[in-house]
């Protein structure tokens, strides 16, 4: 490497340097913007890159439609010894930093408007830049400012991807940095209340919201204040709190109102019409889900339009609109495949899975709500994960398998208990209805037996229970089965289809390849291959697949 950098311009030399600071590769504007100063020129980046290129040491490739530019891991390394000693380390981290800065907060509005895939897909190609200039702001010289800037920017961006661990680190970090008041933070402490809210930390997220609340009213900030109040709410509503819920969604809609923020107001009005649903009131629900999908329509937000559509589903399904219901929950459901909104998916499953089930295909829920489980404990989400066992515990109830729903009501029951979550109103009449159906159906003796043995089961063993079991769970009240789908299977290679069922399993492709004595990378190919084949785009989907295929096979032969 020594001589190779020797053979090369000054130019060349001052621009190889500067490329360590890239994390996952580069664009040529990100190039352009970061690189040059300090003795080259932005129209000079272009022609020194190519020569770059030329000379191996930058590798060149696409992903998606951009020309994007890498340097070797072990080129890196050589790189970034020579930046160090260039002196100008600092100089080029904190370029990169506020480039990925500006692109956050460029991206942040549009991730809720009719650009928000573009906008999230660019952000997915920067996320390993994004991580290193998170990384580079903390101890910085007056780097915490902007470091706790780019973390409350990327909020909404690690919610939508369902990456709330990597978010809530870099949201905590960055707010013990910076312990100024201002805008800054109570942004920063209503996304990492937002996040600690969907890991079922609810005393953490009440705390961290009330104080973004206390310091945008301070500072007057009544959109900041709308959207605090808006997250409290739904701590209350997990809490069965539903008249402080109700409460603070109106006090949110009123300040949205005020503000002329639209997607606030689709929002509040989509969790206060399930909110009514969940208590019975269907016209009063069906109209603030109506107001709230054209909100969401007019904003352009597709990401979130899955809510009030398949809520409406549901409700269309209640009222006997069975061809509008289904309708309505199917196009959620592709909507939400198609934006790769992991959180949204696993929704729609579920609520594609009840109107399914009331009209007796209990194959076909079963298999819609365990695609949703295992999507949710790769979320883990675990108030989900409770959610979906007492889905399937009524599927078991629809089977007359009285002792398997009994277990499973009794595993969810205990998972909510360990994050102190209530039962949503929207499932209480069916679980009430379930409960009595068996205290007729078992004598306490053998209620009680399953009942324990569910609450004494981990997550881990709740999920492997439903997805091994299923093969066996089929009871003869349902509908047959459909022919084994044979044209799938033989797309699929025999090490394929083995790695499906491990997916199915539930394992890791480090597990996975632990297991079948492959590399990780090898495992990764596979796993990418099957999504192709089978026309997936997430685990979750596999998985359900596998089962779907292994339970068929098992009863026809």
């Amino acid at each position: 490497m020594d001589w190779s950098f020797a053979l090369l311009s000054e130019k060349e030399r001052m621009l190889f340097r500067r490329y360590a600071v890239f994390a996952g590769g580069w664009t040529l504007e990100a190039a352009e913007d970061i690189c040059s100063g300090r003795g080259l020129v932005r129209h000079e980046v272009v022609d020194v890159q190519s020569r770059l290129v030329d000379k191996s040491l930058v590798v060149a490739g696409t992903r998606g439609q951009d020309g994007r530019y890498r340097l070797l891991e072990t080129v890196r390394h050589y790189s970034r010894k020579r930046l160090e000693e260039s002196g100008e380390a600092e100089y080029i981290r904190t370029r990169h930093r506020d480039w990925c800065l500006a692109l956050a907060e460029r991206a942040e509005p549009e991730l809720r408007g009719p650009e928000q895939r573009v906008w999230l897909e660019r952000l997915e190609c920067e996320h390993d830049n994004l991580q290193a200039a998170l990384e580079s702001s903390w101890g910085a010289r007056g780097g915490a400012g902007p470091g706790l800037r780019l973390a409350g920017a990327l909020c909404w961006f690690w919610f939508m991807r369902g990456s709330i661990g990597e978010g809530r680190r870099w949201l905590e970090k960055s707010l013990s940095a910076n312990r100024r008041a201002g805008s800054i933070q109570a942004k920063a402490l209503c996304g990492a209340g937002i996040l600690a809210w969907r890991q079922d930390e609810y005393d953490r997220a009440r705390s961290q919201l009330r104080q973004s609340f206390a310091l945008s009213r301070r500072r007057g900030d009544k959109r900041a204040m709308g959207f605090a109040y808006h997250w409290l709410a739904h701590i209350a509503e997990t809490e069965a709190d539903w008249r402080k819920a109700r409460s603070l969604f109106h006090k949110s809609l009123a300040l949205c109102r005020r503000v002329r923020d639209a997607w606030g107001r689709a929002s509040t009005l989509n969790c206060l019409g399930m909110l009514e649903s969940g208590e019975g009131n269907y016209d009063r629900a069906a109209g603030l889900l109506e107001e709230s999908l054209a909100l969401f329509r007019e904003v352009g937000d597709r990401w979130s339009l899955y809510s009030p559509m398949s809520g409406l589903g549901i409700l269309c399904a209640m009222s006997g609109e069975d061809s509008r219901a289904t309708a309505l929950l199917e196009e959620s459901l592709a909507m939400t495949r198609q934006m790769g909104h992991k959180t949204g998916i696993a929704i729609a499953l579920v609520r594609l899975g009840q109107v399914v089930l009331r009209r007796g295909d209990h194959l076909r829920a079963a298999a819609l709500y365990q695609e949703s489980l295992v999507l949710r404990r790769e979320l883990g989400d675990k108030v989900g994960i409770a959610l979906c066992l007492m889905a399937l515990a009524g599927v078991a109830m629809a089977r007359g398998q009285q002792p398997r729903a009994a277990r499973l009501f009794g595993a969810a029951e205990a998972l909510r208990e360990a994050v102190h979550a209530c039962l949503p109103a929207a499932y209480r009449g069916d679980y009430e209805r379930h409960l009595l159906e068996l205290q007729r159906g078992l004598d306490e003796t053998a209620l009680t037996e399953a009942w324990v043995k569910g609450r004494t089961m981990t997550v881990d063993e709740s999920v492997q229970y439903v997805l091994e079991s299923e093969k066996g769970s089929c009871g003869t009240t349902g509908p047959p089965l459909p022919p084994v789908a044979d044209a799938e299977r033989r797309m699929l290679t025999g090490r394929q289809l083995e790695i499906a069922e491990l997916i199915a399993h539930g394992l890791s492709n480090r597990a996975i390849a632990a297991r079948l004595v492959i590399g990780e990378r090898t495992a990764e190919g596979h796993v990418q291959n099957i999504l192709d084949k089978l026309g997936f785009s997430s685990r979750a989907q596999i998985a359900a697949w596998a089962v779907r295929q292994h339970v068929a096979a098992g009863l026809q032969g």
